[in-house]
């Protein structure tokens, strides 16, 4: 398990460092000026809101669900869950000898009150597409190694990514939660 979650940080690190995208919650504001001097401030010093480091990763914990194949992890304040489930299915057409890994994320009316109800957000669709592309680049799962019988039969993997509370760096959180759900 130690070296999935270093290679789920560091394939998450890499992530962040390539998106460079605002928290999943982050809506534009106007900012005073007092706030705006304590940012500055603040950044001098070399300080963080939370009391972190420039380069300080926030505390992680992982922990093993109820049921296998599903987990809840704690990305300093901001919370995950991740459950896996497989069916049998028909593969498509165009790629008869490879299995499905499917991403589908729900985003939590409790994890912020951005997040409402209902039909998946734009952060909600984002996120799924960062998943797909990450364990995809990663080559995380072999999905020929999920074909059964070719042209008639694969396995369809389905992770379920919820994020429970957003303080920040969701998009890690929900990296570590699927492949800790996955392993």
């Amino acid at each position: 398990l130690s070296l999935s979650l270093s290679l789920s940080l560091s394939l998450s690190l890499s992530l962040s460092l390539y998106l460079r995208r605002p928290p999943l919650a982050a809506m534009p504001r106007p900012m005073s000026t007092a706030e705006s001097a304590f940012i500055l401030r603040a950044l001098g010093e070399g300080l963080r809101v939370d009391g972190r480091r420039p380069r300080e990763s926030r505390p992680l914990s992982v922990a093993c669900g109820l049921r296998e194949g599903s987990v809840e992890v704690r990305l300093g304040e901001t919370k995950v869950m991740a459950a896996v489930s497989a069916e049998l299915v028909e593969p498509f057409a165009d790629r008869p000898t490879e299995g499905q890994l499917l991403f589908f994320v729900e985003l939590s009316p409790m994890a912020s009150p951005a997040y409402e109800p209902g039909r998946p957000s734009d952060s909600a669709v984002e996120l799924v597409r960062l998943l797909e592309r990450a364990f995809r680049k990663a080559q995380a799962v072999d999905v020929e190694a999920l074909c059964i019988v070719a042209g008639k039969r694969v396995w369809s993997i389905r992770c379920d990514v919820t994020l429970l509370d957003d303080r920040g760096n969701a998009a890690d959180a929900a990296c570590t939660a699927a492949l800790g759900a996955l392993l």
